[in-house]
């Protein structure tokens, strides 16, 4: 629609160009060039409507690719006796993202996909994400969401885990960043790990939680799953 609204505003344009040239009445002239200007300025909004679609589909492709990172990450910890979930619904409108459950604990898991790009502040190399613990840095700006969004979501599982289960649940917080290198400044309550880091992780957790309850908490989550309408 863009390009056909660009075409008729060219074609009004030649049309006024024909008749100032040919000295015909000024009000077709006019009407002319009222018409070029309206027709350029909505082909302009349809391009710019056009843009801003493709980079909200470019989007959504990057947040699957990192969210399918992650999930191939988890499922690849499955011998070491964790159970996935994936978008386990939270509230009405939310859902949380992954949760990992097994004898080495629950984790729950956010992703944020994000691309490279420049330019780079502070001479911090483009691949690099820094992690204060309260905000992820990354060279073309900050996330100030991810972090306390994982904690809150960590706190409400874990309320809803131990009601669930009659028994107090602990959930450790993750947050996944595909395709980035994450230097962290200190031991944070919410740890921030590539995709590829987290298998490892979690494997190398002690077990913590006694098999009778790992059941009961994947009972919780099957049953939480569940209970979704379409």
């Amino acid at each position: 629609s863009a390009c056909l609204l660009c075409s008729i505003a060219g074609a009004g344009a030649v049309i006024a160009a024909d008749f100032i040239g040919a000295r015909v009445a000024g009000f077709w002239a006019a009407i002319s060039i009222l018409a070029f200007y309206a027709f350029a300025i909505a082909g302009a909004w349809e391009a710019i409507r056009a843009f801003r679609r493709v980079r909200e589909a470019q989007n959504v492709r990057l947040g699957l690719r990192g969210e399918q990172a992650v999930a191939e990450a988890l499922h690849e910890a499955a011998d070491a006796g964790f159970r996935v979930f994936h978008d386990l619904p939270g509230g009405e409108h939310w859902n949380i993202d992954h949760v990992a459950a097994g004898p080495r604990g629950v984790f729950l898991i956010e992703t944020k996909a994000r691309r490279r790009r420049r330019p780079v502040r502070n001479g911090q190399p483009g691949h690099v994400v820094l992690n204060d613990g309260k905000a992820l840095r990354f060279p073309s700006g900050d996330d100030t969401k991810a972090i306390p969004q994982a904690q809150n979501n960590a706190r409400w599982l874990a309320n809803y885990l131990t009601k669930k289960t009659g028994e107090p649940v602990t959930v450790q917080p993750i947050v996944a960043v595909p395709g980035w290198f994450v230097e962290s400044k200190g031991d944070f309550p919410v740890k921030v790990m590539n995709a590829t880091y987290l298998t490892g992780y979690l494997r190398r957790e002690g077990e913590k939680i006694q098999p009778a309850q790992v059941r009961r908490i994947i009972a919780a989550l099957d049953e939480k799953c569940r209970d979704v309408e379409f």
